[in-house]
């Protein structure tokens, strides 16, 4: 650090009174309703379908919604951050959050929440960044900018040294992220189940006022900034970008349900996206402002991120066929299946340490992807022979820390390191938007659309196999029936009435029976997708390997 940065006054951000330690418990405060605030939560979606009586599909999209405000809101990081103050930035974001938590809590319209949810996904991030910038300026009294980007005059020795630091750091962040969400998670879903699904955006909000009220108590006012030398992305591209995020989540949520290109709403929303994604290029090709640096995609470091952040989301949707069989075989209500979840977060931490370990040994990228990649073929080893009847909540705990410790090895680990190649202080904005558009919108969507297919035909397949047995001819499935409509009859039910109920009964044993094969065919097909993600992921071409095989000579 040179004299002129030691001697740099630390940024005043909250007043004299204030002690250090209890700004930075503000800041965690704060910070907790951005990591998992929503117009809608996955979590207690069940609760939200049986109360509107709609669609589970409606809830995933509104879900999704907010993953694409997410990634349109990448780009204005930094003008917004340069533009505002970190004071204006907490009123003005949380203001939002309240309001639209206020209207997600008594709107019964399934756009209104989808439009709330990607609005929310916009604030968040501002919010999100903004209290990490802050929580930087706070405790080391540095600009962030110092630790994204490496000036121009830094040895290669300690740029890896800053790069690793960084990474280090932004381990412990998103095991932070991930802890915070999971149990956002688990409490939206206790509240639903225990009162009404509506309680949980009321419970936000309150919590939203609290911070607004902490922050223009604790923190001193900013200052008016110079805002004639920032460059915004122009808000045209952000549009078109929106559409296609918009029309290709729409087509893979909802082309089962509306039976594909078979609906006009399919080939609507197919046809939206290829324009869409056309006239996002040209838009980049003829215009002087961009909302995206196209070179960012040129980097290796992106390329890896990229195609490992799709990959690890793909095959971490197998959660599904876990949340299907809790649901249907083992009886569990969703507080007891987000319960569950909440054992990741072992394998988060697990998985932090191996990360900083690695991280701190110099160890070849292809190792830790490697690594994270077979914990997750490791899970879908375990669920395949766990996939029967006698299955009981404890057997499910192994299978979910070791699905979430090789989720977040690869997610925190391409999130640290594909930056490495990219000037932070002017491509920080591409970055989000191409780490969250793989990592939030195009791998969960693919993943989530391709099991859901996946289990849906085949369970239906296996259902008309093993329902042209179930007749009279078959003494146990006759003999079942006749036990079942006689104990209904004796109950007091009119003979017609133990027939429906007798057959209702049968159709269960049939669907169970076939959703289990189909749980453990799929989960087949997951092991051998997760074996050829390992080989693919050895014999990637990661730029520090080609590195290697040059000579010194020649290596840049």
């Amino acid at each position: 650090m040179t004299a002129e940065t030691a001697n740099t006054p630390r940024p005043k951000l909250f007043y004299d009174w204030v002690p250090k330690w209890l700004g930075g418990l503000m800041f965690f405060f704060i910070f907790i309703p951005t990591m998992f605030l929503s117009g809608a939560y996955s979590s207690n979606a069940a609760d939200i379908v049986g109360g509107l009586g709609i669609l589970s599909e409606h809830i995933m999209m509104a879900t999704f919604a907010a993953a694409i405000g997410l990634v349109i809101a990448g780009p204005y990081v930094l003008p917004v951050l340069q533009s505002f103050g970190a004071r204006r930035i907490y009123i003005m974001g949380f203001t939002v959050m309240l309001a639209l938590n206020i209207v997600c809590g008594y709107t019964e319209s399934v756009i209104v929440l989808s439009v709330c949810s990607f609005a929310m996904g916009v604030v968040r991030v501002f919010v999100m960044l903004n209290t990490i910038f802050s929580l930087i300026k706070h405790f080391a009294g540095i600009d962030p900018m110092s630790m994204l980007s490496p000036s121009g005059d830094v040895s290669p020795e300690e740029k890896k040294k800053k790069n690793q630091g960084r990474a280090m750091l932004q381990s412990v962040t998103f095991f932070i992220f991930l802890t915070i969400g999971q149990v956002g998670s688990y409490l939206t879903s206790k509240i639903a189940y225990e009162y009404r699904w509506q309680y949980a955006h009321w419970y936000v909000a309150i919590y939203v006022l609290v911070a607004i009220l902490l922050v223009m108590l604790m923190m001193v006012p900013s200052h008016t900034r110079d805002k004639s030398k920032i460059e915004w992305p122009p808000l045209g591209q952000a549009l078109t970008a929106t559409i296609f995020f918009f029309s290709i989540t729409f087509l893979f949520v909802y082309g089962k349900t509306y039976d594909w290109f078979d609906d006009w709403r399919i080939s609507l929303s197919a046809a939206l996206a290829l324009i869409s994604a056309g006239a996002f290029i040209l838009q980049h090709c003829f215009s002087r402002k961009r909302f995206i640096d196209p070179k960012a995609f040129t980097a290796p470091s992106v390329k890896m991120a990229a195609v490992f952040f799709t990959l690890v989301m793909i095959l971490n949707s197998s959660s599904a066929l876990s949340s299907a069989f809790m649901g249907m075989a083992m009886k569990l209500d969703s507080v007891q299946t987000a319960s569950m979840g909440n054992w990741q977060i072992l394998g988060f931490f697990i998985a932090m340490v191996v990360n900083i370990t690695l991280i701190k040994k110099g160890t070849h990228h292809r190792w830790v992807i490697v690594g994270g990649f077979t914990l997750i073929t490791a899970s879908s080893i375990y669920m395949y022979f766990l996939y029967q009847g006698m299955a009981t909540y404890e057997m499910m705990i192994l299978p979910t820390v070791l699905r979430g410790a090789g989720m977040w090895m690869i997610y925190a680990y391409c999130g640290c390191m594909g930056m490495n190649d990219l000037d932070a202080g002017k491509q920080l904005g591409s970055w989000v938007f191409i780490m969250l558009m793989f990592r939030a919108v195009l791998g969960p969507v693919g993943g989530s659309s391709l099991y859901s297919n996946a289990v849906y035909q085949r369970s239906q397949n296996h259902i008309e196999r093993y329902a042209q047995d179930m007749d009279v001819s078959n003494s146990a499935a006759a003999s079942s029936f006749q036990r079942t409509q006689m104990g209904m009859v004796m109950q007091g039910k009119s003979y017609v009435e133990a027939t429906q109920m007798a057959s209702m009964s049968a159709k269960g044993s049939v669907q169970l029976q076939a959703t289990l094969v189909a749980l453990k065919e799929i989960s087949g097909w997951t092991i051998y997708g997760g074996i050829a993600v390992i080989i693919f992921a050895l014999i990637f071409p990661y730029e520090g390997r080609r590195k290697r095989l040059l000579p010194d000579s020649a290596a840049p």
